[in-house]
């Protein structure tokens, strides 16, 4: 579990330079579609 929290933050901090707590929350929404919804995410 902490191993995915961690992923998270990264991911947010490649993507955004904010960690995932501080993201907006459609942001928010978007990589958690990502992880949801793996066939509509863009490959990278």
């Amino acid at each position: 579990m902490r191993g995915g929290l961690r992923w998270l933050d990264v991911h947010s901090l490649k993507q955004y330079n904010k960690s995932f707590t501080e993201l907006e929350a459609d942001k928010r929404l978007a990589i958690v579609d990502q992880i949801a919804f793996p066939d509509k995410a863009a490959p990278n």
